[in-house]
């Protein structure tokens, strides 16, 4: 009974503590939506209210039909869907290479692809310009996903190399003797992909 006792007290503190871990993650969005329903002069005014006194839909109706903000946010759902594609497309193969094979130089590989994500965005950008800029790509959404592709895509590769490394290499003797034939396209697909689709969700 005293360990039922303290396993439902450390399960009840747990609960207590992400609970109010939630809370603090989920405010500001709760805020910026509360705000977005308040008028200028409750946004604005020296009374701080945490819900809208009186509820306006003007600022959704305003934006929604502003021409200029549908295409902004038309760009930047495209920019997020393009550069979240295409990391998954660039990162799981070079994940699954790192992960499930040896190589010659692989710890120096992974330690320089580790530090390239060291070095800070700005010391990047005016060489990217200038890239860009000769390629005649600047005015696009090109400048905005071809670096997503090689440079946001590390770190997602290097944590599903991990996720692979840990997928018992039996599997793919089995997918073998099942008929998966011995590609690495076929192996992957048939026995290493399935268990990391919930890690890609």
């Amino acid at each position: 009974k005293m360990l039922a006792t303290k396993s439902g007290r450390k399960n009840v503190i747990n609960c207590i503590m992400a609970l109010i871990i939630a809370v603090v993650f989920l405010f500001p969005i709760y805020w910026i939506l509360a705000m977005s329903f308040k008028t200028d002069a409750e946004s604005f005014g020296k009374i701080v209210t945490y819900y809208p006194h009186e509820f306006t839909i003007d600022p959704w109706v305003k934006n929604l039909s502003d021409r200029e903000f549908l295409n902004s946010l038309r760009n930047s759902a495209v920019i997020a869907v393009l550069s979240m594609v295409l990391s998954m497309v660039f990162g799981v193969p070079a994940a699954y290479g790192m992960g499930r094979y040896k190589v010659p130089g692989q710890k120096t590989f992974m330690l320089t692809f580790l530090v390239t994500q060291m070095l800070p965005a700005s010391l990047m950008l005016t060489p990217m310009y200038l890239i860009f800029n000769k390629l005649h790509l600047l005015g696009t959404i090109a400048p905005m996903v071809i670096p997503a592709w090689f440079g946001g895509s590390a770190y997602f590769t290097f944590m599903l190399r991990q996720f692979f490394q840990t997928i018992p290499k039996e599997l793919d003797e089995a997918a073998r003797v099942d008929g998966a034939g011995y590609s690495t396209s076929d192996i992957g697909e048939s026995a290493s992909l399935p268990p990391a689709t919930s890690w890609l969700r």
